[in-house]
């Protein structure tokens, strides 16, 4: 005990010192790691309320169609609705820096389930609610809700390996995407 305190007496200055240059250095790296976390929290927030928006709007694009297409007769100002409740979604997603692929493929499949046959008033007839045409839009509707819903959970719970596997894969998907149209514009010309 007696030589600890001896070393502890002849060194005093130097961990002293130590203690002096470390303790800024751990205050200004718990700022850092706990700025990042709140940072984290605020983007997962704004993205689940982005999320929850676009879910709602597809739910009244669902409701707007079913409506539509269970009518008696066709209504110009409702398959307008449909038309402008489709447009804000597209817009709203395309406005995002979310990269989701299988978002956008869902939003085309349910503007086509929406958008069949049955949509122009030459073939407008009205549609049972167990028809495969309103079965087909609720299908469309719960598929593209499932892939916001994947992208949240996507996004936000990934760990820091799988952020950047999932950023060099896109990086490889671009390069082979360029690399196809080169190619294509090549053959073609």
């Amino acid at each position: 005990m007696s030589e600890i305190l001896k070393h502890i007496h002849q060194h005093h200055i130097e961990y002293r010192l130590i203690g002096t240059f470390l303790t800024p250095i751990l205050v200004v790296a718990g700022w850092v790691i706990v700025n990042n976390q709140n940072n984290k929290r605020e983007d997962r927030k704004e993205l689940r309320k982005f999320i929850d928006d676009l879910v709602s709007k597809v739910e009244e694009l669902e409701k707007l169609s079913i409506e539509f297409h269970t009518n008696k007769k066709y209504i110009e100002s409702n398959a307008s609705s449909i038309l402008s409740q489709y447009s804000k979604i597209t817009a709203q997603l395309g406005r995002s820096r979310l990269d989701c692929i299988n978002c956008y493929d869902s939003a085309i499949k349910l503007h086509e389930s929406i958008s069949e046959d049955n949509f122009s008033s030459n073939n407008f007839k009205k549609q049972n609610h167990n028809s495969e045409l309103i079965n087909n839009i609720l299908t469309q509707s719960s598929i593209f809700i499932d892939a916001l819903e994947s992208l949240f959970y996507n996004t936000t719970r990934l760990t820091l390996a799988q952020r950047i596997a999932k950023s060099l894969s896109r990086q490889t998907q671009n390069k082979l995407f360029i690399s196809v149209f080169c190619i294509s514009l090549f053959i073609f010309l």
